[in-house]
């Protein structure tokens, strides 16, 4: 897993690349949920090969998530980000290293969470 190449190991498009920040990150939060529902099908399917490459990726999006926060802008935020992506790292290696489902559910919930509230986040954006 190595974050170095994220932006070619997650395979960013022209989509991504062209789009407004907080849109990168919803993509990036949907491309990462897709992520997990293949892993989930992968393991179900005794896919290793897929299941890694769908974990190391999942690894290498949130690895860049971190690498994007702003602590200057709001540090309390990023520090409660920096612990969701941080928990969300673990999960992924424990689910990669055992096939662990209980931990790639968990990372999907926490996923599914974080994708409402950045869409909410983004609705108030929108308001103001």
């Amino acid at each position: 897993m190595n974050h170095i190449n994220t932006y070619k190991d997650i395979n960013l498009t022209s989509e991504i690349l062209g789009a407004p920040h907080y849109r990168h990150i919803s993509i990036l939060l949907e491309r990462l949920l897709q992520n997990i529902n293949g892993s989930l099908l992968a393991i179900s399917e005794n896919n290793i090969t897929l299941k890694c490459k769908l974990l190391s990726n999942s690894y290498d999006i949130v690895s860049y998530f971190i690498d994007c926060l702003d602590f200057n802008a709001d540090l309390e935020m990023a520090k409660k980000l920096e612990g969701i992506y941080s928990h969300l790292q673990k999960l992924f290696f424990w689910a990669n290293a055992k096939g662990d489902l209980t931990k790639l559910n968990e990372a999907k919930f926490i996923t599914e969470n974080l994708i409402t509230w950045w869409s909410k986040v983004n609705e108030s954006r929108s308001l103001t």
